[in-house]
């Protein structure tokens, strides 16, 4: 049988980790060569030059697609023009049978045009969410129109795919990458992870990612002092990632570097990888702010989450997730609420909804099926409801 050539794409940290298990499978198969290709923040030494993650998981990188990510002069605009034109040249040039595609930002938007405009169908993952505080948004929505086959992560989210046109047979409800691997990868424990990140994780802490709201009109800096003030006032201890290379990041992260050095007990990184990332959710009081990873993942741990503002309005949150307004009043509130003891008796015993059994597996199996049963295409028939 001749070898599939499936091209999976990635752009951010945060999603490479979730992406590992799925090329892991892949590279099991004698059927099938990957070729992964980078862009995007991991090429960003600002943005902490995540490529090396890459290397280090024994990944072989078949191209590397820079597009000024994370650069002063380059908005993500220009970023995603450089997108589209480059993986353009790489699809036509590489020809795969496929492109897999996580996620929503706007670099995995513009790989998803060049796929389809280059002739390659495109299998898309974490399709059908909702965020309505961020650009993702239509993002997300237009790969999953430029998509022939789709991996969304509940059933809430399968049925929306279906809403938007997308044949049923080619829906499938996987659950989520994330959840799979607090499963399945081996946490540090605390001493490792103390050792690690040069943080003392004995003691209590939060961890807080901030993220810009790019579909509303707050103004992200003011919007994170009011959460600062608060662990100001508290005294908190905190491990904070910064924020990720969307537009108004810049701000975001020159806050957090002159936070954390006016202020003991604060350990603020450029990015921890998933293992150390996943490792401190374990152990914290409580996840704070406005990452997707606080919905979607800290229901496998049971650990409370304040969700602030709109980046993530509209995704389906377990019951360990408490959303709140921006202003420092309201913060405080919610932060009361989520570290009660009736908060932590409520959420004993509840399940991640994004939970499903083998995330990574399905997703390998489902799309080599449809690639070595030619029933993946680029042209598709819309769906009526």
């Amino acid at each position: 049988m001749k070898r599939r050539k499936i091209a999976v794409v990635t752009g951010t940290r945060a999603e490479f980790g979730l992406l590992k298990p799925v090329i892991d499978r892949l590279y099991e198969r004698t059927d099938t060569e990957v070729l992964t290709v980078v862009t995007g923040a991991h090429l960003s030494e600002k943005l902490g030059g995540t490529v090396s993650e890459i290397i280090r998981a024994g990944i072989n990188i078949d191209e590397k697609i820079d597009i000024g990510a994370g650069e002063p002069d380059i908005d993500n605009i220009e970023s995603l023009t450089r997108a589209v034109s480059g993986f353009y040249r790489y699809f036509t040039d590489r020809k795969p049978d496929a492109t897999l595609l996580l996620g929503d930002r706007y670099e995995i938007f513009g790989a998803a045009l060049a796929s389809v405009s280059a002739g390659v169908p495109v299998a898309h993952i974490s399709g059908g969410d909702v965020t309505e505080g961020a650009r993702d948004e239509y993002y997300r929505h237009c790969i999953t129109k430029m998509s022939s086959l789709h991996f969304p992560s509940c059933e809430a989210y399968r049925r929306r795919v279906i809403q938007l046109g997308e044949q049923p047979d080619t829906v499938f409800n996987v659950g989520s990458l994330g959840a799979e691997n607090i499963e399945k990868l081996p946490l540090l424990d605390r001493d490792e992870l103390s050792e690690q990140i040069d943080f003392d994780c004995s003691k209590p802490y939060f961890v807080i990612t901030y993220h810009p709201e790019t579909l509303t009109e707050t103004d992200s800096v003011t919007a994170l002092n009011e959460l600062l003030n608060v662990i100001e006032k508290r005294g908190s201890r905190a491990i904070i990632t910064k924020s990720n290379a969307d537009d108004g990041a810049d701000a975001i992260n020159l806050r957090l570097e002159r936070f954390a050095d006016s202020h003991d007990g604060i350990k603020l990184v450029t990015s921890l990888g998933v293992l150390r990332y996943l490792s401190a959710m374990k152990y914290c009081t409580a996840v704070i702010g406005n990452s997707s990873s606080g919905i979607v993942e800290t229901p496998s741990f049971k650990k409370p989450t304040l969700d602030i503002g709109d980046r993530q309005k509209g995704r389906l949150k377990g019951a360990n997730t408490v959303h709140c307004g921006r202003s420092q009043e309201e913060i405080e509130q919610a932060l009361d609420r989520i570290l009660s003891a009736e908060f932590a008796y409520e959420i004993q015993n509840m399940e991640n909804p994004y939970r499903s059994n083998g995330t990574s597996k399905q997703i390998a199996d489902i799309l080599l099926e449809f690639v070595n049963g030619h029933k993946l295409k680029i042209q598709k028939s819309f769906y009526d409801l």
